[in-house]
């Protein structure tokens, strides 16, 4: 993997953006997955750019925006466009998804007096170009893709655990401090045992996040989310959907339902943002306070 570009206390201590482009081929497929997954980071000293080398196409390719949404992230109004001089002179550092494109890029730019743009390749590994390839290739790229960009700007990898019975009591901790009305040990047990998984996350072995879902005659279910309070607003939740959704778990199902409080805004826009539509609602379905509870589904067929 290349130098981590945040190594350089230099460029730490810029006072403007960062100013990143990423760079492949028609910019329809790897380039446009590369900003969109770097602009979702939220990182509010870069500013965040892509190009084609030979960009020819008007619209970013179907399966790019498939797996792009799988993880909460639209790419739909990119609108492809050519690598031009003003880009790369506006440019700190730009990122090919070949060692061929980073050849070709840094001999053309000897051409650019004065000019200070880093060129390097995203990965050590050239990132294959998914064009017209099937939609696990397009996974494939994207994971690559993201892999890449945290390691380059130093976002840490929240590691998905599946729980299992000696975290019974650790999920039943974590019910208590979310939910008015709490999972005992013994239903989260039985759940175990009645084809629910538990997806979580650890920190220093104590459990912060947890997803359950369970899975019957091609409809999947999701029955609790639950964030630690000291560790919200972390994306806890959108690593454990992203866990979900996002690795072709429910390529073979038709749909995922949830439902949630009405008045959990924040819930509804980070489902709404991994495909959920809202499709019902049940009346006075929570207690304390009493609230409808907004039914939503996330379709894949």
């Amino acid at each position: 993997m290349p130098t981590q570009m945040w190594a350089n206390p230099g460029m730490m201590q810029r006072d403007k953006k960062m100013n990143v482009v990423f760079v492949c081929t028609g910019n329809t497929c790897r380039s446009p997955m590369a900003e969109g997954y770097l602009k979702s980071l939220k990182k509010s000293d870069v500013n965040v750019f892509s190009a084609g080398i030979n960009a020819t196409d008007n619209k970013v390719s179907k399966n790019s925006k498939i797996v792009m949404e799988e993880i909460g992230i639209d790419i739909s109004h990119h609108t492809p466009s050519p690598l031009t001089a003003e880009l790369i002179k506006k440019a700190d550092i730009i990122y090919t998804m070949t060692a061929a494109q980073c050849a070709i890029l840094k001999t053309a730019l000897q051409s650019f007096n004065g000019l200070s743009v880093i060129v390097e390749a995203l990965d050590k590994e050239d990132i294959i170009d998914p064009y017209m390839s099937n939609i696990e290739t397009y996974r494939e790229c994207r994971d690559q893709i993201v892999d890449a960009i945290d390691y380059h700007f130093g976002i840490k990898k929240r590691i998905i655990h599946h729980l299992h019975e000696d975290h019974i009591g650790q999920i039943a901790e974590l019910e208590k401090l979310c939910f008015h009305h709490p999972w005992s040990e013994r239903s989260i047990s039985e759940s175990m045992l009645n084809r629910t998984t538990y997806l979580g996350i650890m920190e220093n072995d104590v459990l912060v996040g947890y997803l359950s879902y369970r899975m019957m005659c091609g409809i999947g279910e999701v029955n609790n989310i639950a964030t630690h309070p000291d560790f919200r607003r972390q994306g806890i939740a959108r690593s454990l959907l992203c866990e979900l959704v996002g690795n072709g778990v429910f390529s073979d199902y038709t749909a995922l339902n949830l439902e949630v409080r009405e008045s959990n805004i924040p819930a509804k826009n980070l489902y709404s943002a991994f495909g959920f539509k809202e499709v019902g609602r049940r009346k006075n379905y929570y207690d304390s306070p009493k609230e409808d509870a907004i039914l939503m589904t996330r379709r894949f067929l």
